[in-house]
């Protein structure tokens, strides 16, 4: 990418944050105690997730002037079954592989502990509302 920034051009990068993100720790969590290979083969979600983590792999690649904020927002996925509904019709085709493999009673369970886990951010409407940490990175070349 740095290539094809002009000389002092700008680059702005976000990603998830490391913490603070229930959006995906209320499924994956679950998902990683009945199927431990469940993210076998893809890098790890929270790589840059942290501010320095974030912030070395520019300094390293030779930007300067990396600067990462640490920025807070609400998600509303909408009720439990629309956030569960939504989860499994999005899932790629590997994991979905996996979660078939479970049996109805694990199928069950997992989604009982899925939303034990969602339980502290649902309102009295039933809705649920996510905090969702980004951090946004910003760069020169």
């Amino acid at each position: 990418m740095k290539k094809f920034l002009k000389k002092n051009g700008i680059i702005a990068m976000s990603v998830h944050g490391k913490h603070n993100v229930p959006y995906f720790d209320s499924i994956l969590k679950p998902a990683r105690n009945l199927i431990p290979d469940y993210l076998p083969k893809y890098p790890d979600m929270e790589r840059f997730g942290t501010k320095d983590t974030f912030k070395d792999v520019f300094v390293k690649a030779g930007y300067d002037r990396v600067v990462v904020k640490k920025l807070l927002f609400r998600y509303s996925p909408g009720t439990f079954s629309d956030y569960w509904n939504n989860y499994k019709k999005y899932l790629s085709k590997p994991l979905k592989e996996k979660f078939n493999t479970l049996n109805k009673f694990q199928k069950a369970n997992f989604r009982e502990m899925v939303k034990d886990n969602t339980l502290q951010y649902t309102k009295k409407n039933g809705k649920i509302d996510f905090p969702w940490e980004i951090l946004l990175l910003t760069a020169r070349s």
